[in-house]
């Protein structure tokens, strides 16, 4: 199946780096017609190219786009059925926390029985917590760069440091 999201996130990010697709091709060493085919969806991107257009156009949305589609990692929440506004962003991460907190304490009572033995009921909570757990984590890394958008502050050095540090 292809990825249609990643090149929704490199087409944006060309979109508002402020960079021709001429400077970002003569920069990266790819073809200006082939940047385009990655931001139309036409062709796929290997990792190292991704690494090499988001080393000129950063952005923490392609970034975490790329690690999804490479690696499978959790990704920020792009729901469409909502604004992608920093009101929004607070308030679906505060929606999601509440939601994971509300099953929480069924959920580590059902985890720490062994899988063979759990009841049908309790295997639905521990498969409802790790869902609920992952929309969390998305929806807080999308409060993050909604965050950091409406603030006008570039988060990929906290971002660096965090991993510099504690990142595993």
């Amino acid at each position: 199946m292809a990825d249609e999201k990643y090149p929704r996130q490199l087409s944006l990010a060309i979109e508002t780096s402020g960079l021709s697709k001429r400077s970002i091709s003569r920069k990266s060493f790819l073809s200006e017609s082939s940047i385009g085919k990655y931001a139309l969806g036409q062709r796929s991107v290997d990792h190292e190219k991704k690494k090499s257009l988001w080393s000129l156009l950063k952005g923490v949305r392609l970034g975490l786009s790329s690690a999804r589609a490479d690696f499978g990692t959790i990704s920020f929440m792009n729901n469409p059925r909502i604004n992608q506004d920093v009101f929004a962003a607070t308030t679906t991460a505060d929606q999601e926390e509440s939601e994971r907190k509300a099953i929480w304490t069924d959920f580590k009572n059902a985890i720490k029985v062994p899988a063979e033995k759990r009841t049908r009921q309790q295997q639905e909570t521990v498969t409802t917590g790790f869902k609920e757990l992952v929309e969390e984590i998305a929806s807080e890394q999308t409060e993050l760069i909604e965050l950091a958008e409406y603030g006008g502050i570039d988060p990929q050095p906290f971002i660096d440091k965090f991993n510099q540090m504690f990142g595993g």
